[in-house]
């Protein structure tokens, strides 16, 4: 996880509190304070910075063995997974809303048309009507207004 050797951990070479990034280090004393007065410490993520100089991310916690020592069990899980599937995650959701952002405008625009043709529409639909009501009443004839015709001969 880290790239060091088990013969790197039995000579000593292994230091928790330099393989953690500064900006993690008040939630390690945060973690050792919570060991000497509660005996445990709650999980808390952070990094670990490995051999190459590359961070890992990392989930831990530790209880103490017993209440007189400095000695602890602990656990560290590596978290690359999780976060890799997180991100991949973060960018797909960006990416939907984008779509839906961009499909909204589509949309949005295509009904502002239709409502403009449909408004021409009827505007074209009334003025037919409108010359059809003037021309029957020169003819005096009645019969060849549409059914959907709302004017009336006479009260134009």
């Amino acid at each position: 996880m880290i790239g060091y050797s088990r013969d790197d951990l039995v000579a000593g070479r292994l230091d928790w509190t330099k393989m953690t990034p500064p900006e993690h280090l008040p939630k390690d004393t945060h973690a050792l304070e919570q060991l000497g007065t509660q005996g445990f410490c709650t999980p808390f993520e952070k990094e670990y910075i490995k051999r190459d100089g590359s961070r890992v991310p990392i989930l831990v916690g530790a209880t103490a063995l017993n209440s007189s020592s400095q000695e602890w069990l602990a656990f560290v899980l590596d978290l690359s997974d999780l976060k890799r599937v997180e991100a991949e995650l973060h960018t797909s959701h960006e990416e939907l809303e984008q779509k839906v952002e961009e499909r909204t405008q589509a949309l949005t625009a295509s009904l502002a048309t239709l409502e403009s043709e449909v408004e021409a529409g009827k505007r074209k639909s009334s003025y037919e009507c409108c010359r059809l009501a003037c021309l029957a009443f020169r003819m005096k004839s009645v019969a060849i207004l549409p059914a959907t015709c709302t004017t009336v001969p006479g009260k134009l």
